[in-house]
């Protein structure tokens, strides 16, 4: 083998070798890009939002303004009681 096939020679694979460099920089690009995608954490699922049941009683009676406390009032006969 004569010195300019040996140039021509080392030049192609030297051009091959480049070619090549490149072409996994690209596949390494997209396999980080893939992993990246499936390790993801997973999100966490919210429950729906649920409002609370709030029920309202109402009460006959009166509210002391002072207190705030509610004085029932009774319909009916009053009772009596007999301790003897």
């Amino acid at each position: 083998m004569n010195q300019q096939s040996q140039a021509q020679s080392q030049a192609q694979t030297q051009a091959q070798i480049a070619a090549l460099r490149e072409q996994n920089a690209i596949l390494n690009q997209q396999l980080n890009s893939q992993a990246h995608s499936f390790h993801q954490p997973p999100q966490p699922v919210q429950a729906p939002s649920i409002p609370p049941t709030v029920t309202i009683v109402r009460t006959s009676g009166t509210r002391n303004t002072n207190t705030g406390d509610i004085a029932a009032t009774q319909s009916g006969p009053t009772p009596s009681f007999n301790f003897g």
